[in-house]
């Protein structure tokens, strides 16, 4: 795995059925989807239907951090 920035993990959260997931980040997705945004960006284009409702029950809502949280490299 690539050393600083990342945990490691992704953790799914299912609130209709209450079922909780934790699967392995890959390093290959680590390094082609930089960062919280393209790699959430690439999870969620796996994960949604084709047309899907934004805000129906079939839409899936991604919660994302990078790997600069928590180094301070953002404080101002």
């Amino acid at each position: 795995m690539i050393k600083g920035g990342y945990a490691g993990k992704l953790l799914f959260v299912n609130l209709t059925d209450g079922i909780i997931d934790s699967k392995p980040l890959s390093e290959e997705l680590a390094v082609r989807f930089v960062g919280g945004y393209g790699i959430g960006a690439r999870i969620l284009h796996e994960m949604m239907k084709k047309g899907v409702d934004p805000l129906g029950p079939d839409s899936v809502l991604g919660i994302v951090s990078g790997p600069l949280n928590a180094t301070g490299a953002l404080a101002m």
